[in-house]
């Protein structure tokens, strides 16, 4: 029962494609481009897997080769029509959802670590109606460093009043479509814990936030 887990006491979870599936709203934005610049859009399924890359990634699968200046122009028209329609199809993942759900009816601290800027994390949160229940949310502009440095999850951790080796970090690993998760590794420090987990995430099984249920507990 993770609940009642003494060798832990917070979770945290990176955004994309961990604990949202954004893959949605981010492929129609990066659509949208490819088509006003005479491109051929590419396929949904690819765009998806490279979600987790962020603006510069898929702008940089898309277009491929573009010079830096290109490149840069293309990923700040991205963040700015993105911004616009960050939360019209995403949801929480359903397992995250119930996850959660156990977590604040166990009353385990949970927090969110993403890379992705303040201004489109916090109205998807919003959206999505879990931002009031995040113990902490750590962006890509929190803090000068972004991830993978460990700055962003030593945060997280202060945040949440739970040390870092008493801490679970949840993480998507690129290019799978099940959530192979790392170990997260500080640097001259214990290593920070993580989650292992074998859900698997089939298409249409996805919901929004529901209100927590009192009592639940987390089965191993």
């Amino acid at each position: 029962d993770v609940s009642s887990n003494e060798d832990f006491g917070a979770i945290l979870f990176d955004l994309h494609g961990t604990l949202v599936d954004t893959a949605p709203d981010m492929a129609a934005t990066l659509v949208d481009i490819q088509q006003d610049e005479g491109h051929k859009p590419i396929a949904y399924e690819l765009a998806r897997t490279h979600v987790s890359h962020g603006a510069a990634g898929l702008v940089k699968l898309a277009f491929p080769g573009i010079p830096f200046d290109e490149h840069e122009r293309l990923r700040l028209e991205f963040l700015d029509r993105y911004e616009q329609a960050v939360c019209v199809n995403s949801v929480l993942f359903s397992q995250m959802a119930e996850l959660l759900d156990r977590l604040d009816g166990s009353g385990l601290p949970w927090g969110i670590v993403t890379n992705k800027p303040t201004r489109m994390t916090e109205p998807l949160l919003a959206a999505l109606d879990i931002d009031h229940r995040a113990a902490c949310v750590v962006c890509g502009d929190t803090i000068p460093q972004r991830k993978p440095d460990p700055e962003p999850l030593l945060l997280a951790s202060r945040q949440t009043g739970v040390e870092p080796n008493r801490t679970i970090y949840v993480e998507m690993r690129q290019g799978t479509s099940r959530p192979v998760l790392r170990q997260v590794c500080l640097p001259s420090r214990r290593p920070m814990a993580t989650l292992l987990q074998t859900m698997t995430r089939s298409p249409g099984k996805h919901t929004r936030s529901r209100p927590a249920r009192k009592n639940s507990r987390i089965s191993s």
